[in-house]
This record gives C-alpha cells, structure tokens and sequence, in this order.
C-alpha cells in the first residue's frame, strides 16, 4: 500500500556511524517490527518563497546518521521520501494515507518537510472521528487566513483549514513561541475567541522547562525551523534574529519524545540553499536524536487512584472557592492538577485532569492560585 505513495532509498546511500538504520524496501509487512519511522515529503509549494526546502529531507538524514547512540531501544526505519504529486494537493492525500497508515499501527513517525503547511496533513493522517486531537505548533507567526473553497494550501491558510475542517476532532491547539511583532492581534483574538492557547517566545524562555505540560497530551508536533533563532539555524528563507536557542529546541524535542500520546513530529521549513557549513542540517538531526531519547523514556503514566504510584496533594486558600488538588508521579516526577467541571443538575463535583508543573504546585503553597489554574478554569466553564 505504501509503495503507491514513497519513494525507498537504497540502504547504501548515507553512511551510518551508530547502529544499523533499516530501510523501507517496499514490503508493508515488515512494518509490524518497527515503533519508530522517518519520512521525508518532498514538495515546498506551500511555500513558494521556500522552494530549495525539498531537499531538506535527504540534507537532514546524512547529518542524521552521522550521529551515535540513538534509537536504542526501539526498532527504527526509514521509509523514504514522498514525491511531489501533480498537485499539491496530492502530496497532501498521500502524506494523510501514509500517517494515517502508520497510526493505526502505532509506529510513531517523523516528517521531515517541506513547509508547515503539511502540518494539515499530519492532522488528517492522525485525525479520528471517535477520538479528539491536540496539536503543538511551534512558529514564530501566527496567520489564519480564510481560505476559498478552492484554494490550495499554503503556510497562510493551512491553520484555517485545520480550523475548519470538517469533520472536526480538535480539542486543543497550542501555538508556542510566537513573536508579537510577526503577528496581527486579529489573529491572536481569533485563537483566543476559539480557547486555543498561544504562548510568547519570552514566556517560554523564562524556564524552558514549563514547555513539558503544555505539550504533554499532544498528539501531534508541528516544528517550524524558523522559530529557532537565525545564529543557529540559519537554514531558512526568512531568518529572525531571535527565536529559541538550538539547546532550547533539544530538550523541547526531549519532551515530546517522552509524551506518551504523541504520534506524529513534523519538523518543516529547513532550506540546505541557506544553511551555513550545515548547521541547521546539524542541529535538526540532535533534535532528533533527543526526540528519540525523549521516547525511549516514555512509560505508561497517568494520574489513577488505584495506582500507589500518585501521590495527591490538597492545599486551600484563604477566600478561594476551590480546593487547590495536585498529583505527583512517583515514578516520573511528572505533576497534574485536578480543574473542577461546574456543570448544572450535578450535585457531585467533577473535575478534569491537566498537566502541570512542579512550579504550579509551589505556587499554590505560596498561597497563590496559580495562573495556569485559572486558565484552565476559564477554559472549562
């Protein structure tokens, strides 16, 4: 099935310094033996100013293979490339049926573009009409541009169609990372009228570390490599001077690997035509390597109260309604926060779980509600 859409590459192409990397040859079958794929999509014309990021993919991979001591736990292969199709909107169908394929058999994969429109097509691929999707965008820019109906995708108008597509599974949108000057306050009210999250680039480097619970129930990752400042990834058409730093982007990358539902890490935009003695190509494939350390760490971990392994903290706070209701995994560090649900003719509380940080916690102890508390109070009632 997948053949109709990928193009293998020969398994002598790049050289590999670590353990052996496998390569698709064409038989799906041989998929059942592997958790972890990587596929690079051929075709920029969502971004016609960012043509030479065709090449990005195979740039990527001989940098990528260069490095040791990855993907050591789980069976790992390289599917090849998807080839433009006629229209682009071809290339889309074809990235939704692979990533839709690959879900199903819960082999988590790594798109390697492309431009940031495809992050639509990693939506589609993963997207079920039984299940509810959340989505990590990292980007400098924010743009929602209302698309015709006729209209093919492109970097203006793909969050739109994510938006608006129908049938609708989004749950939860998060643009981290953002930069206000690149971004018309419209579009930050349209996001916020519709609760989804955005997130400042300062805020985030504040403490990297707070980036963990906000990408923790993600399903889908969408990284554009021009949210990374331009001294270290200079391999894009239109660079900034700021952004985050390479190491910021690792360890954000750590922290997806380890978030169990996250299925899908598109990484977009990276052009070789612009890329100084490889950095960016150097830099994408550690981000890599972390993303697949972050996923050698994953471990079923989540806030049950049969499970000895949660310890539940309750704090009060002079003239606050609520209960303040923490949750502490033994065996990560991981921390939760319990959000009441006020919901008419219902004499019990309800309260949905949400991740949060160690930081939350200290806060409440402090006698303080913590910010993140009140979001998403708001955002649930």
């Amino acid at each position: 099935m997948l053949t109709d859409y990928l193009q293998p590459i020969p398994e002598n192409t790049y050289s590999v310094a670590g353990k052996p990397v496998f390569f698709y040859t064409g038989n799906d079958e041989d998929l059942n033996e592997f958790q972890i794929a990587i596929l690079g999509v051929k075709d920029a014309r969502g971004h016609v100013e960012n043509t030479g990021c065709v090449e990005g993919p195979d740039a990527i991979r001989k940098q990528l293979y260069l490095l040791h001591n990855f993907f050591s736990e789980k069976a790992f292969i390289d599917l090849g490339n998807i080839i433009a199709g006629e229209n682009f909107s071809d290339t889309m169908i074809a990235l939704k049926e692979v990533i839709k394929f690959l879900y199903r058999k819960k082999i988590v994969t790594i798109i390697l573009g492309g431009d940031m429109s495809l992050t639509l097509g990693q939506y589609l691929g993963v997207s079920n009409k039984d299940e509810q999707t959340e989505i990590s965008i990292f980007d400098e820019r924010i743009v929602i541009k209302e698309a015709e109906e006729e209209d093919s995708v492109h970097e203006t108008n793909y969050l739109y169609k994510l938006l608006t597509t129908q049938p609708n599974t989004l749950k939860e949108l998060k643009i981290l990372g953002y930069q206000t000057y690149f971004n018309h306050q419209r579009d930050l009210e349209i996001l916020e009228e519709m609760l989804m999250d955005t997130y400042r680039l300062g805020v985030l480097r504040e403490d990297i570390r707070e980036v963990e619970p906000l990408i923790r129930d993600s399903d889908i990752l969408s990284f554009n490599i021009s949210a990374i400042k331009a001294c270290d990834a200079p391999g894009y058409v239109a660079m900034s001077p700021n952004g985050f730093f390479s190491d910021e982007a690792c360890q954000i990358m750590r922290y997806a690997g380890a978030a169990n539902k996250l299925m899908t890490l598109g990484i977009y935009n990276y052009n070789p035509d612009y890329d100084d003695r490889n950095i960016t190509a150097i830099g994408i494939a550690q981000m890599i390597w972390y993303f697949l350390e972050g996923l050698n760490l994953r471990t079923d971990d989540f806030p049950n109260d049969e499970d000895n392994n949660f310890q539940q903290f309750i704090i009060n706070i002079e003239d606050h309604e609520y209960e303040l209701i923490f949750i502490k995994s033994k065996r990560t560090d991981r921390w939760w926060m319990k959000i009441p649900l006020l919901r008419d003719n219902i004499k019990s509380l309800l309260y949905r779980t949400v991740p949060c940080s160690y930081n939350d916690y200290l806060t409440a102890v402090n006698s303080e509600i913590p910010e993140r508390w009140l979001h998403e109070f708001s955002k649930n009632n």
